[in-house]
């Protein structure tokens, strides 16, 4: 049986569709995303600027122009070895598509924070995992009550640096990091906190793990629990600069976001609807500013 933390992430790949009904599509870039479950509810989780391709705090600039129409999501079938074993298929990778918004971007599908307008940077839209895939729900591969994480922890970031995969083009590349601020401290008046970790484009949405060694009551060793969602790096405000420091949106916020309120309403609206047909473009290397989302 596969660990089920290498099968909580999915690879991502972004597209524009000509026309709603079958026109030429256009790849505008692969992120990572992964799913929550809880009573029968399933969420596939990633960032705003992945659906969006904006800023969350300024969401009029746009590196392309382009509005996202649909997700193709990347993952292997579980299947039985000549042992009787569950494994991987070693089979081609299969995929399905989400519609996510319309051509013009006024009907975007997702779940957003309705009280947080500008800067948020969490989205989920609902759907179902494929039957018999290899797709352990992020929120469910550890739960581990005995672990309090806090500063210096060591993190695993699951993800598809610059679209590459690990072993086969469904499963995710392990980063290694360490948490570099409060973990219950929000940062910036919102529910994250910094990591330390050489991350790379097409990491966004990517689910952040403890990856610590500990002496607890209930075990001795290296304790793994679901952290957050990474979300991308800060950019120097002096000199424009990447720093290694990034953003993980917790895991208990994106849990009562998308469980612990009341029904989402029929007509929500997204902050992207405003901008949608009147983007400002901008170079790629300013999509991150000083937030550093990419």
């Amino acid at each position: 049986m596969p660990s089920p933390i290498e099968i909580s992430a999915v690879k991502l790949e972004c597209f524009h569709r000509e026309t709603d009904v079958s026109g030429t599509e256009v790849l505008l870039g692969t992120a990572t995303g992964s799913f929550f479950v809880r009573n029968k509810k399933s969420y596939l989780v990633t960032n705003w600027h992945v659906l969006t391709g904006r800023r969350p705090n300024a969401p009029n600039k746009s590196e392309t122009g382009a509005v996202i129409t649909h997700l193709r999501v990347l993952y292997h079938d579980l299947e039985k070895d000549s042992q009787d074993r569950t494994v991987i298929s070693r089979l081609r990778h299969k995929s399905f598509e989400i519609e996510i918004n319309s051509v013009d971007g006024e009907n975007p599908k997702w779940i957003e924070d309705p009280s947080r307008p500008l800067g948020n940077d969490i989205a989920a839209i609902e759907c179902n995992i494929p039957e018999n895939a290899a797709i352990k729900p992020a929120n469910l591969v550890f739960e581990d009550k005995h672990v309090e994480p806090v500063f210096g922890d060591n993190v695993l970031i699951l993800g598809f640096p610059r679209g590459l995969s690990g072993g086969t083009e469904a499963l995710p590349i392990g980063k290694v990091g360490h948490i570099a601020s409060g973990p219950m401290i929000s940062h910036r008046g919102h529910p994250r906190f910094l990591i330390d970790a050489r991350t790379y484009k097409g990491m966004s949405g990517a689910p952040v793990f403890l990856n610590d060694f500990r002496v607890t009551k209930s075990q001795i060793g290296t304790h793994q629990m679901l952290l957050g969602v990474y979300s991308g790096r800060l950019t120097s405000k002096i000199d424009n600069t990447e720093t290694e420091i990034g953003y993980c949106w917790r895991t208990d916020y994106i849990e009562q976001l998308l469980f612990d309120r009341a029904p989402w309403p029929a007509n929500r609206t997204s902050r992207l609807s405003s901008f949608a047909n009147s983007p400002t473009f901008v170079d790629s290397a300013d999509v991150k500013d000083n937030q550093g989302q990419k």
